[in-house]
């Protein structure tokens, strides 16, 4: 007698996270089973800027269909 194994894979969208806080982006990221990957896209004179950064885009596009626990690269700045 063997063992079999069957693995459901689970899919799931991309949420539109564009304007969020980064934190608070990949907090929602995280509730959809994804982790988060965020990159700071401020040029040189970002830091200048009034305000706190945000997420400006994310990879996949939101709305994609991709593997829960896949990683989504978050784009951060100040000035979109």
């Amino acid at each position: 007698m063997s063992a079999l194994r069957i693995r459901r894979l689970v899919t799931v969208r991309v949420p539109d996270v564009t304007g969020d806080a980064p934190a608070q982006a990949k907090d929602r990221l995280a509730g959809f089973g994804l982790r988060a990957q965020v990159d700071d896209a401020g040029g040189l004179f970002d830091s200048l800027l009034p305000g706190d950064p945000v997420v400006c885009s994310v990879r996949p596009a939101p709305g994609t269909e991709v593997d829960a626990g896949s990683t989504v690269r978050i784009l951060t700045a100040k000035g979109c």
